[in-house]
């Protein structure tokens, strides 16, 4: 199945939120997630299941002042 995560086409054999979230390296507790343009609570990431040319974007938050 092929999604777009940030902004790049990607191929992937995952088709769960989370598993992809993880595949990709990145800690799910760390990022906020974004499926076409929809924010995603961290609470809800596992029960998302991914479709077919999904647009997802993992953000970082950073703090600082």
């Amino acid at each position: 199945m092929k999604v777009i995560v940030n902004g790049q086409e990607r191929e992937v054999g995952v088709t769960n939120l989370r598993e992809l979230v993880e595949e990709l390296g990145f800690d799910v507790n760390r990022y906020v997630v974004v499926v076409n343009n929809e924010i995603i609570p961290k609470s809800r990431v596992a029960e998302i299941t991914l479709k077919e040319n999904d647009d997802i974007e993992i953000l970082t938050i950073m703090g600082g002042g």
